[in-house]
């Protein structure tokens, strides 16, 4: 017969490294396949010959300031490289992108590029009216600090790269900018295309 104490200890103790895993920026997803796992446990960055493509960009930072990221990827994964001292700082799986958005610094215009769409399962649990809430009071703040940026700023080329909420970046609104217009533009398509086709690739594995 099971003791209820050491049922107790045991639930405790699982609740507790899930809200330490939170607060470390971590989250916990089902659906996230162990090829992924195993790739975000690595934090060093690739062989070059891996790359499928690097930029040098500037990232928006919680306090609203920009620093520079060399902008790395590979076939699944995003890495965002510090340039002082080439440390990767953070990653994004590519399969776990919801969208890509080409948007101007001064909120005059905005261009979606990319809709990946998502499962409805996700959509279903993960969109919910409190969520909503939180989120729309976050773009909110991120649009302020966009509006803020010093207008002395060379590009107003952002690009904005949003995550699934129960992903490994816990549904965070990345958003970079570019040199030139031209260049968001071209980052934003690529990213598109690669996110799509790693989308896909995940989907047909999972029927066989």
């Amino acid at each position: 017969q099971n003791d209820p104490s050491l049922n107790c200890s045991f639930l405790c103790r699982m609740a507790t490294q899930a809200i330490m895993a939170l607060r470390m920026g971590q989250s916990f997803s089902i659906k996230r396949s162990d090829s992924t796992n195993q790739l975000l446990k690595n934090t060093e960055l690739p062989p070059e010959k891996d790359w499928e493509a690097d930029h040098s960009l500037s990232m928006l930072m919680l306090d609203g300031t920009w620093q520079s990221r060399q902008m790395v990827w590979t076939k699944a994964l995003i890495y965002f490289i510090r340039t002082a001292d080439k440390a990767v700082v953070d990653t994004i799986p590519l399969n776990e992108i919801v969208s890509v958005a080409s948007i101007n610094k001064n909120l005059k215009r905005k261009r979606t590029l990319s809709m990946i769409s998502i499962s409805s399962s996700i959509e279903n649990t993960s969109v919910q009216e409190p969520g909503k809430i939180q989120k729309d009071s976050e773009s909110s703040s991120i649009l302020g600090k966009l509006q803020r940026a010093p207008s002395s700023d060379p590009s107003d080329a952002i690009i904005q790269i949003k995550t699934i909420p129960e992903g490994f970046n816990s549904g965070r609104t990345y958003h970079l900018q570019a040199d030139s217009e031209e260049q968001g533009s071209a980052i934003a398509s690529q990213l598109e295309k690669i996110s799509k086709d790693v989308k896909h690739h995940a989907e047909a594995k999972s029927r066989f």
